[in-house]
């Protein structure tokens, strides 16, 4: 595709999309064009799950568990995305406590983040008794 071309594609993108500032923003700010998808590697058919990346074949049921890591790997960057790491939370705030019949509810707001500016609501449901028991956590926007 040559530049007009991915160009043009950009604006039917923005066409059919519906708008986002951020994005919008983005766009602005860097320029950046659509990928020439011709360009791109294809495949059209799965890959052969018994090759490894560097194209040697698994040969045993040893060598299973290094190449499942890799099909796992790919997956989570192309598929699934990853978790960003848990946040430390800097205070957990009481916001009411009831008694129920057998449990406790608690709604807490958690703070976390650059100047504690994260915010995330949570009801813990703690079962009556000495325990150990576990306790249910939700998260919650109704409290």
């Amino acid at each position: 595709m040559s530049t007009q071309d991915r160009q043009e594609y950009l604006q039917k993108l923005q066409q059919i999309l519906p708008s986002d500032p951020y994005f919008d923003a983005w766009l602005k700010n860097t320029g950046t064009l659509p990928p020439d998808f011709n360009a791109l590697f294809r495949q059209n058919s799965l890959p052969d799950p018994l090759k490894f990346l560097n194209g040697r074949t698994v040969r045993t049921a040893a060598e299973w568990p290094a190449r499942r890591e890799e099909i796992e790997s790919l997956s989570q960057k192309y598929v699934w995305g990853t978790f960003p790491p848990k946040p430390k939370i800097d205070r957990a705030i009481m916001l009411d406590e009831r008694h129920e019949d057998g449990y406790t509810v608690r709604n807490l707001r958690l703070e976390f983040g650059p100047e504690s500016k994260g915010t995330m609501r949570v009801r813990v449901i703690i079962p009556d008794g000495s325990g150990p028991f576990p306790a249910l956590i939700a998260n919650t926007t109704v409290l």
